[in-house]
């Protein structure tokens, strides 16, 4: 039962720590639709004042410094695919689009998550982490396998040119690399 319910457990604990950092810098989910981020924020931002949900501290809370300071280099030897998947939902007085960036690498190893970075924002991506076979896991003991795949909705982040990188929680370690790759966000935005 484990081995199973480990891995969307830890997507889930990830992803929350990405919220709680988006929400502080952005006001803004990346992993749920605009409309969503829209409704939510006055009750969300009012909780938060109130004390009633604080923001936590997390294992990320030491990174954002470096995630906020302007990129110093780019890792040309970091592999990541990035496509964009689109859903046009036609309503009767409008047709309603939904743009959505899926994240892939099979490099890397740990607590991973995309980073997109624009010369004003930055916005962090909880990643499902890859996992080793059953026979992998009973050889070398360890449930995690190299890689990741996550996503975000690019309705949810405010216009620029994102570049796209890779933070890295392993083994006591704080890695931060940016890869070459931009990403492109035009609309509205939150």
């Amino acid at each position: 039962a484990q081995f199973g319910a480990n891995a969307p457990l830890t997507y889930r604990r990830n992803s929350q720590w990405a919220d709680a950092f988006n929400w502080r810098y952005n006001e803004s989910f990346v992993q749920h639709p605009a409309p969503f981020n829209v409704e939510i924020r006055p009750t969300y931002a009012a909780g938060i004042r109130r004390g009633i949900c604080p923001l936590p501290q997390t294992p990320l809370s030491a990174t954002e410094p470096a995630l906020l300071r302007p990129i110093s280099g780019v890792d040309s030897t970091l592999r990541m695919s990035v496509a964009t998947n689109t859903l046009v939902i036609p309503e009767p007085n409008a047709i309603r689009r939904f743009e959505q960036f899926d994240f892939t690498s099979e490099e890397g190893e740990g607590n991973q998550f995309v980073v997109l970075k624009s010369d004003r924002n930055t916005y962090l991506v909880g990643t499902w982490q890859g996992r080793n076979t059953w026979q992998n896991v009973l050889r070398t003991g360890r449930f995690y396998g190299r890689g990741f795949h996550g996503s975000a909705l690019s309705g949810t982040l405010r216009p620029g040119t994102y570049r796209v990188g890779v933070l890295i929680l392993a083994n006591g370690q704080t890695t931060l690399r940016f890869s070459s790759q931009t990403l492109p966000v035009s609309g509205v935005g939150l």
